[in-house]
C-alpha cells in the first residue's frame, strides 16, 4: 500500500542521512525506487518472520543494511 511504501521510505532516508553524516557516503543507491525499497524490505521480512514481533522502524533499517550491503554498526541487534 502507500502507507507501507511511505513507511519504508521515510525509515530508509532516516538511516541514509545518519549513514551518510557518520561514514561521509550514501548506503543506498542513488537510483533506488520506491517499488525496489518496498520489495527488499518485504523479502528481508518473508525471510525473517522469528523477529515479525520487534517494531516496524527496527525491521525496515535492519532490511535495508542487509539488503544494500551497508558496512556499518548502525544494525538494529536484538539480544534473547
Amino acid at each position: 500500500t502507500d502507507a507501507c511504501t511511505g513507511f519504508v521510505l521515510g525509515v530508509a532516508d532516516a538511516f541514509n542521512y545518519e549513514y551518510q553524516v557518520r561514514h561521509q557516503e550514501d548506503c543506498l543507491p542513488e537510483r533506488a525506487t520506491m517499488g525496489q525499497m518496498r520489495r527488499v524490505v518485504t523479502k528481508w521480512l518473508n525471510e525473517n518472520p522469528e523477529l515479525h514481533h520487534e517494531a516496524a522502524h527496527m525491521l525496515v533499517r535492519n532490511a535495508v543494511i542487509e539488503s544494500f550491503n551497508c558496512e556499518t554498526d548502525l544494525r538494529w541487534v536484538w539480544d534473547y
